[in-house]
């Protein structure tokens, strides 16, 4: 079954706002107005945090006197005393006009040349510029002169695209509600450009529909594509549409790096799926160690994957057992945060970013864990296909709860993530255990540090046969290994709240049924 059809609206767009934070700014504006109408709420942010913002005005706005009024001369000088108007109310007092004929953009080498030049002198650190999308000609070719100009300087910068006439799927949304009266304002100083169409209402209402999935927090909003110039150098501007994936630049810690052990056995099929899933992250430090227990060699699957994924493989001759397995993985890990994904499993686009970004806000935090889709499949299956599924349901969490914990394990494996210090102090797996081995790390971790459910769907607990395994006997080296939390008096207490509970939800059948 393909992962993309368990894609949740939070896979595709924000679901919180972000502020866009950079030392120095560089805007590019295609046509004055494009600056104010494509990013003016942003730009607000970046002066009101004493951040250095320029504006670099591309084409001189002749075109936009379709009806032929004015004087052409006259009506550039015009244009640019809007531009600098709206500029002044956004607190903007760096810009240039570079005075290229509206619609010649790009058709002159020293279009490129003067655009490099002044990347070069101001050494931006975030550069805004229409998105490749646009319908206008000026917008798409103002995207392929910065993509050009990154690629023959080289240079170290993050990229906004912007929308103006032509929506595109954003990774970045931020919330300008505080800010829309006043890009308003500025907007309506290119008394140029809204007759007939009132583009500044039209900006502004795209503005109000991008708060959507934010709108608890934000009632207007501004969309972005957000690129590291890392993801441009040695491709094509073309290459845009297919780097989108690859892309969630600021919804992660670039000094974070997070270890995915994955253990495997005889199954290269399933571990191809795993590792697509891992590659398709929208978060990008990863390092995946792959511990191979004593099957088959799967050094040719590995290899598929050397190019998107930093991969150590560890190939045991003899099996020694799955904690064995995953405590050879964590030993190689050089993650500060570490997680698992077995081979029948796959991670959801944005499992790692939901997890690591719930994790730096609570940094009391050492272990979060979400939800998961749970998919029970024909036993002997090898292809995930509708046809195959036996029972498939959405597996929603507890929330984190000691008592609860002790009495079962309600945190699937590759659900977590958790911090190499919750795991130095807590220790490494038991491979005295044959089961429930993650249940014993939960329990021993909890004993460390409170952990935290994201109710999030972000992977796929996937069955395909049953499990020759004693789980009463397991459960009893549980009980015996943990016997002072495993007490008389707290057995009897659980029962007490089990039942207490029972007894609610009784009540509340009867009160429904109306027999109460």
């Amino acid at each position: 079954m393909n992962a993309i059809n368990y894609w949740t609206e939070r896979d595709l767009i924000p679901f919180k706002s972000k502020y866009l934070i950079a030392s120095k700014v560089l805007v590019i504006a295609p046509h004055p107005d494009d600056e104010t109408l494509g990013c003016g709420g942003s730009l607000i942010q970046h002066i009101e945090r004493g951040e250095m913002v320029k504006v670099l005005f591309l084409t001189d706005g002749s075109g936009g006197d379709f009806l032929n009024k004015h004087d052409p001369n006259s009506y550039v000088a015009m244009r640019e005393e809007e531009a600098i108007e709206a500029c002044s109310i956004l607190g903007i007092q760096d810009y240039k006009f570079m005075r290229i004929k509206d619609r010649a953009l790009g058709s002159s080498l020293s279009h490129i040349q003067e655009i490099k030049e002044e990347i070069r002198l101001f050494d931006p650190s975030m550069i805004y510029v229409t998105s490749p999308l646009e319908l206008n000609p000026d917008h798409r070719s103002a995207a392929d002169l910065i993509w050009q100009a990154i690629n023959e300087l080289r240079c170290s910068v993050k990229l906004a695209f912007y929308e103006v006439s032509t929506p595109l799927q954003p990774n970045v949304l931020v919330d300008i509600s505080q800010h829309e009266k006043q890009k308003r304002l500025a907007a309506s100083c290119y008394a140029s450009q809204m007759n007939p169409i009132d583009y500044s209402d039209l900006a502004l209402s795209v503005n109000r529909f991008r708060s959507l999935t934010i709108a608890s927090t934000a009632s207007y909003a501004e969309a972005y594509f957000v690129m590291d110039s890392i993801n441009v150098i040695g491709r094509k501007l073309k290459d845009f549409f297919t780097l989108k994936k690859l892309t969630n630049v600021l919804n992660q810690k670039e000094d974070v790096l997070v270890s995915v052990v994955v253990r495997t056995k005889n199954r290269p099929e399933l571990l191809y799926e795993a590792l697509s899933s891992i590659r398709s992250q929208t978060y990008q430090n990863i390092e995946v160690i792959i511990v191979n227990d004593g099957g088959i060699d799967v050094q040719n699957v590995i290899d598929q994957f050397q190019a998107g994924l930093q991969i150590k493989y560890i190939q045991y001759s003899q099996s020694k057992g799955r904690s064995s397995a995953a405590n050879i993985g964590l030993s190689e890990a050089s993650g500060s945060l570490l997680g698992f994904l077995d081979d029948d499993d796959i991670f959801y686009p944005d499992h790692i970013s939901t997890l690591v970004e719930q994790i730096e806000l609570e940094p009391s935090i050492e272990l979060v864990y979400s939800d998961c889709d749970l998919m029970r499949y024909e036993e002997g299956a090898t292809e995930f296909l509708d046809s195959n599924v036996v029972n498939a349901q959405s597996y929603k969490g507890v929330n984190f709860d000691r008592d609860q914990l002790y009495q079962m394990n309600y945190i699937p494996i590759m659900t977590a993530l958790f911090t190499r210090s919750v795991l130095e102090r807590s220790g490494y797996m038991d491979e005295s255990l044959d089961v429930f081995e993650d249940w014993d790390l939960w329990i021993r971790m909890s004993l460390h540090s409170d952990f935290k459910r994201v109710p999030i769907v972000t992977c796929n607990y996937r069955i395909i046969e049953e499990r020759d395994y004693n789980y009463l006997d397991g459960q009893t080296k549980i009980y015996e290994k943990y016997w002072q939390i495993y007490t008389p008096k707290n057995v009897i207490r659980w029962l007490h709240q089990s039942q207490g509970q029972n007894d609610l939800l009784r009540s509340e059948v009867k009160r429904l049924k109306g027999e109460a």
